[in-house]
């Protein structure tokens, strides 16, 4: 058999999540290139081997000794490869093998002893969306070389005599979910047991900045690690061992730390990044993003746009493969993943605007791609704006994410997105909030006004700051996609009189009850306009479906507090709705069987109807007869009809009865009980002049 151009090392231990994943990820690579899987299971209990026995060329146990060279080094003894490239089993090969395939099979021109791949370190389950940070890892080794790796923990290939890594493989992309799959334990047993580690080998080299690094990293949380950060930065300062390699992440590192605690050294730190480590994408991007955000806190606007403006170069030389990528084989930037760029570019912006520099701000964030924000980040990137007032580049979003090209490459999410936030807006209660502010000047929802004729977004804005009420009716009668108006902007419309539906504007029934259901919470205008519209019932019939569902949404979010206007807004109810069924209905449809097909509501008004009838012709028992009927047709109706009876001075004379018309009352119940209810004596018996006197008591249980 021919020698592998590549031998594939991996070391292992209960990976059964994701091991199967990592080796089907590298078949196009053997199919590419001729290679041989090298594997070592140092412990595993629950069937990883199985898996691993599947796809290894060889595979044998090493008994795990705490060092992870050790075996890392005794899988390189057992490969025959020209090449070694070394694989964790919770990474997976991307599909673009080309770069690495090229590679391989131009040996002889090559004379590079190390490379590195980029590996993709996922932060949430996004994945892709943004989650993720890259650094280029030394992966690669030439097996003539002789190099193995060093260090016990955070195990690496030493880069001597000055040499740095000369092969970069930025198209390479070793896919990591790790930090993910198992936050419980990276943050509990493996911390611990590196932390462990790392103290024993810090014992015998204190002042090599490498480990104390590391430390730093794996005591991250616990009591005593700000004084370590302390200490990294002493021998940061002194110059220790390392210090050209691990001097710009360990500063970063005591800038992020030490933001979050507020430490004074902060800014004395991320001034030592500048004048010591001024191209380092550590400092250009990763404390430039911390120092960015610190000065916006203390509305340090100036100096928050000069950190911004650092981030922004670097990060555009970091995408292009560009400046000190050698930085990135001792670390991972942390903050140059999409997610972080965009909300460096919203921050760059909105300071620019506190700088008076709208219209490099208008530039500036006209460039964002919102298609790869994240539902979270385009609500803040939309309420940012909200705060700069940037109306021109509210208009500008809606514009973009409303385009049908846009919509059928990503969706209407984001479309939907602004449309529900910028309706938030316009509701009483942010309004108010909006009115509370010291510094209030304008209502939010105004900015909308220049997208009035493409969306109902705008013609609320522009409904809300129109007296003219013909003005309104016209902008109302524009509307196409009544879900999509701001409920706020009819009820504006409504308490300055507009005619609704608006004339000549045909609205289905469905549509009407759920405009009216939206406007509920709003008691109070929904019940003044049923007292208003039962005194001049209206002739058109679409005017009087739409007041039957105001009148309905009245008593449905009536509080029944107000005794005379409660009363006066049942008597609407009733009025109206029973008005609407006789309109609507055939007259065949309210008698006998076909009367009780009618929807529940409709009955439940008729017979309030029917009620109020009675009473006003004194028929008291007639009144408490009829309302009963009408909550068995429709329960909803339960708490109008008894604030109706606690509130009817007749039926409270008539339900506390004198001593004789109870004990009549008791007879009669006695006499019923004897009888089956649909025993003919029962209904002589109700025909009787004694049982029409105590009716009431007996027939309505309230």
């Amino acid at each position: 058999m021919a020698r592998p151009q590549l031998s594939i090392g991996i070391i292992f231990k209960n990976e059964i999540r994701c091991l199967e994943r990592c080796l089907k990820s590298l078949q196009p690579l053997r199919d590419a290139v001729p290679c041989e899987v090298v594997m070592a299971d140092t412990g595993s209990t629950d069937g990883s081997y199985e898996i691993a026995a599947k796809y290894a060329d060889i595979l044998f146990d090493f008994p795990w000794i705490n060092d992870f060279s050790a075996a890392r080094n005794a899988v390189m003894d057992r490969c025959s490869g020209k090449w070694f490239l070394t694989v964790d089993a919770d990474e997976w090969l991307d599909g673009d093998i080309s770069e690495l395939v090229e590679l391989l099979t131009s040996l002889k021109r090559r004379k590079e002893r190390v490379g590195a791949v980029m590996i993709r370190n996922y932060l949430t389950e996004q994945l892709e969306r943004g989650g993720y940070t890259d650094f280029a890892g030394v992966r690669l080794v030439r097996m003539s070389s002789g190099i193995r790796y060093v260090g016990a923990i955070h195990e690496h290939i030493p880069l001597v005599d000055g040499v740095k890594c000369k092969l970069e493989l930025s198209r390479t992309i070793l896919h990591h979910d790790g930090y993910i799959a198992s936050k419980a334990e990276w943050r509990t047993s493996k911390p611990e047991r590196n932390r462990k580690i790392l103290l024993e080998e810090l014992e015998k080299d204190p002042e090599d900045l490498r480990l104390t690094f590391l430390y730093v990293e794996s005591a991250n949380g616990r009591p005593e690690q700000f004084d370590w950060i302390k200490k990294m930065m002493d021998l940061v300062i002194t110059k220790k061992r390392n210090w050209s390699s691990y001097g710009p992440p360990a500063v970063r590192y005591a800038v992020r730390e030490g933001d979050k605690k507020d430490a004074p050294e902060t800014e004395e730190w991320a001034e030592m990044a500048r004048t010591w480590f001024p191209h380092s994408y550590f400092t250009c991007i990763d404390v430039a993003y911390t120092m960015a955000h610190r000065c916006w806190k203390q509305e340090s606007y100036e100096k928050c746009v000069e950190w911004c403006a650092i981030y922004g170069q670097a990060i555009n030389e970091f995408r292009a493969g560009r400046g000190d990528m050698d930085g990135l084989l001792y670390s991972t930037v942390k903050l140059a993943g999409a997610r972080n760029e965009h909300t460096m570019r919203i921050l760059y912006g909105k300071a620019l605007y506190r700088c008076g520099q709208e219209e490099k701000a208008d530039t500036l964030l006209m460039q964002v791609d919102y298609s790869s924000m994240d539902n979270s980040q385009f609500v803040g990137c939309l309420n940012a704006f909200f705060e700069l007032r940037a109306e021109k580049l509210i208009a500008a979003l809606y514009d973009q994410v409303s385009m049908p090209e846009y919509i059928e490459a990503h969706g209407t999410g984001q479309k939907d997105l602004f449309l529900r936030e910028s309706a938030a807006a316009f509701a009483r209660q942010y309004r108010k909030k909006e009115e509370e502010a010291e510094d209030f000047t304008q209502y939010t929802y105004t900015l909308f006004a220049p997208l009035l004729g493409k969306c109902e977004i705008g013609a609320a804005a522009v409904i809300m700051q129109t007296e003219d009420v013909e003005e309104i009716g016209r902008l109302l009668g524009s509307v196409a996609d009544w879900d999509h108006l701001p409920i706020a902007a009819l009820e504006y419309a409504l308490e300055k009189g507009v005619q609704f539906p608006p004339p000549g504007k045909m609205l289905a029934l469905e549509e009407m009850d759920k405009l009216a259901g939206r406007l509920g919470r709003n008691a109070g205008l929904t019940g003044d306009l049923t007292l208003q519209t039962a005194g001049a019932l209206p002739d058109q019939l679409s005017s009087l479906i739409w007041a039957r569902g105001l009148a309905i949404v009245a008593v449905h979010s009536c509080d029944w507090e107000d005794a005379e206007r409660g009363i006066a807004l049942c008597r609407a109810f009733a009025r109206i709705v029973g008005t609407f069924v006789s309109r609507y209905y055939k007259e065949e449809a309210l008698r006998g069987d076909n009367f009780r097909m009618l929807p529940g509501m409709y009955r439940a008004a008729w017979y309030c109807q029917e009620a109020f009838q009675a009473l006003d012709g004194g028929d008291c028992g007639s009144y408490i007869r009829l309302l009963r009927e009408g909550v068995t047709a429709y329960p909803g109706t339960q708490k109008m009809a008894a604030f109706l009876l606690d509130n009817t001075p007749e039926v409270q004379e008539l339900l506390a009865p004198s001593p004789e018309v109870r004990a009549l009352a008791d007879q009669v119940r006695v006499i019923l009980a004897r009888y089956e209810p649909n025993d003919p004596a029962v209904e002589a018996l109700k025909q009787s002049e004694a049982y029409r006197k105590v009716a009431h008591l007996i027939e309505f249980n309230r």
